[in-house]
């Protein structure tokens, strides 16, 4: 499933991997957190957003219950931290609540 070299952000408590997508090794990434997918990062084709990056996280404890974020930045690198940042708040959040 992952293929292709990885892309590495650290931080005091998170290691992220980003893995290149088979078909646009250069335009579109999967983050994760060990074996844990944790969203997604790929360039806008769309005539109206050319040349900004998506970025998506989907985090849920089962199949039925997802928070789901999603945005535009204007660099990869900055589209890999806003996914990485909604991760880690998400993370947070639920920590606290238990």
């Amino acid at each position: 499933m992952k293929q292709g070299s990885k892309m590495r952000t650290e931080d005091l408590s998170n290691i992220y991997n980003w893995v290149p997508m088979y078909l646009s090794p250069e335009s579109d990434f999967l983050g994760y957190d060990g074996e844990r997918m944790i969203g997604r990062v790929s360039r806008d084709r769309r005539s109206l957003f050319t040349g900004t990056w998506c970025w998506s996280n989907a985090i849920g404890s089962n199949t039925s219950q997802y928070e789901i974020c999603q945005g535009y930045a204007a660099t990869k690198e900055l589209a890999v931290l806003a996914t990485e940042n909604h991760d880690r708040d998400v993370i947070k959040s639920r920590d606290l609540e238990e």
